[in-house]
């Protein structure tokens, strides 16, 4: 089955490699694995997951990876994970900025024509869908397909959740000045 989202490229991939049962051929470390990877995260256990430690080795330009060891109570590693993830990767990253960027600057300039609106309008609502997808395109698949594989970090500083959804966009509240309840000397 094949799902196609705006959001993710169409060749978007996953690959997930387990190894069970290491603890039956050699006991690896806590330590061991820590020494190969310094800068290895501790994950508590939930009632979904058991205990786990993991690693990010730098991201590639077509994908990021994940290398998940599963040691419980620290003792012998019993299982690892490696996932590979094209979504994690530089270029796909940079794409999503410059999707997110777009839409913002729409939303923005938009917007602005709309001052007093609130998320109730819908004549507002439905013109900055059709705005957004005229000015930006309607999937991050095209932003994708754009970006030169250059292999540079995605720029940062970007928060590439906030995206206009209705306007007032973006959403600006001035502080209100606090009502006296009481006047001093009651």
């Amino acid at each position: 089955m094949i799902i196609l989202r705006p959001d993710i490229p169409k060749n978007d991939s996953q690959t997930t490699i387990i190894f069970y049962g290491i603890n039956k051929l050699s006991c690896i470390t806590l330590h061991d694995i820590q020494s190969f990877f310094p800068g290895i995260h501790h994950m508590e256990a939930t009632d979904a997951s058991s205990e786990r430690y993991l690693y990010y080795p730098p991201p590639r330009e077509e994908s990021g990876n994940v290398l998940s060891f599963e040691a419980p109570e620290g003792q012998c590693v019993t299982e690892d994970t490696v996932q590979e993830f094209s979504g994690g990767g530089k270029r796909i990253k940079r794409a999503i900025l410059k999707f997110a960027k777009c839409m913002q600057d729409a939303g923005t300039k938009f917007c602005k024509k709309y001052p007093d609106a609130n998320p109730k309008t819908f004549k507002a609502y439905s013109e900055l869908k059709t705005h957004l997808r005229e000015r930006c395109g309607s999937t991050l698949d095209s932003y994708y397909q754009k970006e030169p594989p250059s292999g540079e970090a995605p720029p940062e500083g970007i928060n590439y959740f906030d995206l206009p959804a209705y306007c007032p966009y973006p959403l600006l509240y001035a502080p209100r000045p606090l009502k006296r309840i009481m006047e001093p000397n009651d």
